[in-house]
């Protein structure tokens, strides 16, 4: 990778006390991404996966990125750490991010309405203890589909 490539990944990239935060390119569930601009063509990559490379060297493709913090803008490598897909489902299950069991009707009108007033997935998923993807889905109708 070029280093003007690396000063340009750190320069969008916001510090605060604890996280660093890449909110660009967003994914659906709120992963940054970067474009690297050589090898040609250009490479979009995961930003918390280059954040772990750029301090801790090559992922082996079988591992994953997970954060500590739950934040998935996060890069700073303090807050990463690398596991199997299999560490990445138990994370979520233990930081309760896939059990949407507890939403009740009220909370998915309430979902859908800020999402359709364009809050960010992020602010609507930590407020409702949900994964961004499902606030997505529920926004767009894909799950609770049913529930107009």
């Amino acid at each position: 990778m070029r280093e003007q490539d690396v000063v340009r990944f750190w320069a969008k990239t916001t510090k605060t006390d604890s996280c660093w935060l890449f909110p660009f390119d967003l994914n659906t569930q709120g992963y940054g991404r970067f474009w690297i601009c050589v090898p040609r063509p250009p490479l979009r990559v995961f930003a918390h996966r280059l954040s772990w490379e750029l301090a801790n060297g090559p992922i082996l493709d079988s591992l994953c990125v997970l954060h500590r913090c739950d934040n998935p803008p996060c890069i700073n490598p303090g807050h990463l750490f690398l596991g199997t897909l299999s560490d990445n489902m138990r994370d979520r299950a233990l930081k309760g991010k896939q059990n949407t069991s507890h939403l009740v009707l009220a909370d998915v009108f309430e979902i859908r309405r800020r999402r359709l007033s364009g809050e960010q997935l992020m602010t609507i998923a930590n407020d409702f203890n949900v994964s961004m993807a499902t606030v997505s889905d529920i926004g767009r109708g894909k799950t609770w589909k049913y529930a107009r």
